[in-house]
């Protein structure tokens, strides 16, 4: 811990306690308070930007391994051109465990992934198992990858901006939790200076404890925005295996909408019948309540579908981007039907069921532009239509505009996959605006018992007239 830490510190303490009218005993808590809030404040700051050097680490690493794979095609001289430019860390010292590994070995498909692992597994994000993956496919296979490594660092690039966005966007919010929370205690302090009938409510016992609850709830609240600014920001953009959306969209579409109908006139009915019952007993609002209960009752089912359609929704939103990267660049080496079948193994599990019953209606019809038409038709998801379009016109149109086709595809996938981390993101940073409010109930808390404590002082030393 550094002088200016101390300084910042006893500044801190000191101010609190003057502004609050601390007495003697209030005075050690509130230090203890302010102490554990800088120590543990300052290893967030550590925490932050050894995740920050994390990530622009791999950015680094992307952008340095295309660049090399591009110029020569090699795994190996890709790996030493990164060592070389990464600066010194973990993701440098991970990179030479890689080569050691992969220098013991024959070159073959197995060491180069066994030997990028290591990468992946101290670096665990879907960018860095993308290049792998097609650095090793071209490798092994060769071909033309000008065409994949142009695709893929454009994808880098979106998601780096995407990262840093957010990274702008949480240090703002943290900022104006740091601005409520300091607003709260000033507005906590003032309340006491106040000329209020020449009555000092500082001293009474409430009052001092309330305050240095006040002090603590901020601080608290100070150290959770903090959390969100120390997150793994490789990892942020994953979804965490929570909710099985394959069986969520199984469950959606096997429903059966007769499935509990009975009980459902029963309620309706029944509610109808009560409603009848109270107006004639002249009691309107029960019976405006049983009606709206009976409205409720026949039209539960259609809400929990039009509920489960959103979540739906909002997960193919996220997913079928992802997926669809994955094609574009096995079409730079497959036809549109073979590179559905190999990203099929791969797919996010709520695509792969309709995956494999799209492959299934291709191998039937496949010319026709049916099967591409009917890709979750049920879900209305203009993005994911015009990709099939998309992809349907590649499969039967000339040499000549395939790349212009899948250039047109490719634009529209990012365009997809930027709203939905929009979404994703402030769904994820709602937390903070929660944080940012806190505060005024810390505030609104201590006037209540200010005012309490006033009123109780104020009306003890009153004398009542004989």
């Amino acid at each position: 811990m550094g002088v200016n830490f101390w300084m910042v510190c006893g500044l801190a303490w000191c101010g609190l306690c003057l502004l609050l009218k601390l007495n003697v005993y209030a005075v050690p808590v509130c230090g203890a308070i302010v102490l554990t809030t800088g120590i543990l404040y300052t290893r967030g700051r550590r925490r932050e930007r050894e995740q920050k050097k994390r990530f622009y680490d791999v950015t680094g690493y992307l952008d340095t391994m295309l660049l090399a794979f591009s110029r020569g095609g090699k795994i190996h001289e890709a790996l030493e051109a990164a060592e070389t430019v990464i600066q010194p860390g973990t993701m440098r010292d991970v990179i030479r465990q890689t080569r050691i590994r992969m220098a013991v070995g024959l070159e073959d498909r197995e060491i180069y992934r066994e030997g990028l692992a290591l990468i992946e597994e101290a670096f665990p994000c879907d960018p860095i198992r993308k290049v792998h993956g097609f650095m090793i496919h071209a490798e092994y296979y060769g071909g033309e990858t000008a065409r994949s490594i142009e695709l893929l660092q454009l994808e880098r690039k979106h998601w780096q901006d995407r990262c840093q966005a957010n990274m702008e966007e949480r240090r703002r919010s943290f900022r104006n939790i740091v601005l409520s929370a300091a607003m709260s205690l000033v507005i906590c302090g003032m309340i006491l200076y106040l000329p209020t009938a020449n009555v000092d409510i500082s001293t009474h016992p409430a009052v001092q404890i309330v305050g240095v609850l006040a002090v603590a709830i901020n601080a608290m609240i100070l150290l959770l925005g903090q959390r969100y600014l120390a997150v793994d920001w490789i990892r942020l953009g994953e979804e965490k295996k929570v909710v099985d959306y394959a069986q969520k969209l199984e469950d959606f579409r096997g429903d059966d909408s007769r499935r509990g109908k009975v009980p459902r006139i029963v309620l309706s009915v029944l509610s109808v019948a009560l409603a009848l019952f109270f107006v004639l007993r002249n009691q309107p609002g029960m019976g405006m309540l049983m009606l709206a209960l009976a409205l409720f009752g026949r039209n539960w089912r259609g809400i929990v579908r039009d509920t489960q359609r959103k979540q739906l929704t909002r997960q193919l939103r996220r997913d079928f981007p992802r997926w669809l990267l994955d094609i574009a660049l096995l079409l730079q080496s497959e036809n549109v039907q073979m590179a559905l079948r190999k990203s099929a193994e791969q797919a996010p599990d709520i695509l792969r069921g309709e995956l494999q019953l799209l492959l299934a209606r291709l191998d039937m019809e496949p010319e026709s532009f049916e099967p591409y038409h009917g890709f979750f038709q049920e879900f209305d998801i203009p993005e994911i239509h015009s990709s099939m379009s998309g992809l349907y016109a590649i499969s039967m149109g000339n040499e000549g505009r395939q790349g212009q086709q899948l250039q047109e595809l490719v634009s529209g996938n990012h365009e997809l996959l930027d709203v939905a981390e929009r979404e994703r993101q402030k769904d994820e940073n709602s937390g903070m605006y929660l944080l940012f409010l806190a505060p005024v109930l810390t505030a609104s808390g201590k006037m209540v018992v200010d005012m309490a404590v006033f009123m109780m002082t104020f009306l003890s030393g009153v004398t009542l007239g004989p």
